[in-house]
């Protein structure tokens, strides 16, 4: 069974006080640095957490307006919560948001009513799409060469590790240094290709080199078991269907050389599980094909 984090989990605190004055308080990181490019009686102040979610705050002479930026290249969901005084909010609190990759989206704003004001807030974030949701109308490309056929040697449910979260997985039994293609277009959020250990021994479980490629519809799709240096994409690359992404191998939890695909997807940026997909093939659209078939790309 392979083992992965997916997502990540923050959450931090930031401060202002009122009269013209600041003061910050950081309960989980510090943020980066203040920003004085604007005019002077503009300043824009940011708070980041886990160099992945910044909250910048533009204050212009009594109006702060808050905004989220995503530095990471997958999509992030959050919360924030905001408490304050004698000002006006453009918005009901708490407020959900959600960012896709390299996103900066303007959250609210607030306007002070008197010359005494301030506001505080809190946020927490998790590292992916929690509306999510499996377009099973899609369908899948093959993920590898035209006119080439393999081995289903794993479907769903199969016995040696595609159950529980895995359920829906595929293993396509392949020659290491198999050209993988892109099943789906997407963004490139993960790319694994350090190491050059394999074998059928649970020690191997974290050592599996993989891709793995954010979907419109906010699923992941994963490539693994890739050999050693075996990427031609790097994060943030946008893939098209069918496009080249690596080479297939023989690393981590495996009894012999094949590609492992699945999609998965989260709601809560805890747990993650598979879903069901269905495959472009010779023989037409097939979901969960038996083990022991043999695929071919049309």
């Amino acid at each position: 069974m392979i083992r992965r984090i997916f997502f990540t989990f923050a959450n931090t605190k930031r401060s202002r006080v009122s009269m013209g004055k600041s003061t910050k308080t950081y309960m989980f990181q510090v943020g980066l640095a203040v920003l004085f490019m604007l005019p002077p009686h503009i300043q824009a102040k940011m708070n980041c957490s886990n160099n992945a979610l910044c909250i910048e705050d533009v204050d212009r002479q009594g109006k702060a307006d808050i905004y989220a930026i995503n530095k990471r290249y997958h999509s992030i969901s959050g919360t924030i919560n905001v408490s304050y005084q004698h000002m006006q909010t453009s918005t009901k609190f708490p407020l959900e948001f959600h960012l896709k990759g390299q996103e900066k989206k303007l959250l609210f704003s607030l306007r002070k009513t008197t010359t005494a004001w301030g506001y505080h807030y809190k946020y927490t974030w998790v590292g992916c799409d929690t509306r999510a949701r499996n377009n099973r109308q899609y369908t899948y490309r093959l993920p590898y060469q035209k006119n080439k056929k393999f081995r289903v040697s794993q479907s769903c449910n199969g016995r040696i590790s595609h159950f529980g979260k895995f359920k829906y997985a595929i293993d396509f039994e392949m020659p290491i240094g198999t050209p993988i293609y892109a099943a789906r277009e997407g963004i490139v959020i993960i790319v694994k290709e350090d190491s050059n250990t394999g074998g059928y021994s649970k020690n191997n479980i974290n050592k599996a080199n993989y891709i793995t490629i954010e979907h419109a519809d906010g699923t992941i799709g994963e490539y693994v078991h890739l050999k050693h240096n075996g990427s031609v994409v790097k994060v943030g690359d946008k893939v098209s269907k069918g496009d080249l992404i690596g080479y297939s191998g023989n690393t981590g939890y495996t009894q012999g050389p094949h590609l492992h695909f699945g999609v998965f997807l989260s709601n809560d940026g805890k747990n993650y599980h598979s879903v069901p997909v269905k495959f472009d093939t010779a023989r037409g659209a097939i979901q969960c094909p038996g083990e022991n078939d043999y695929l071919r790309v049309p």
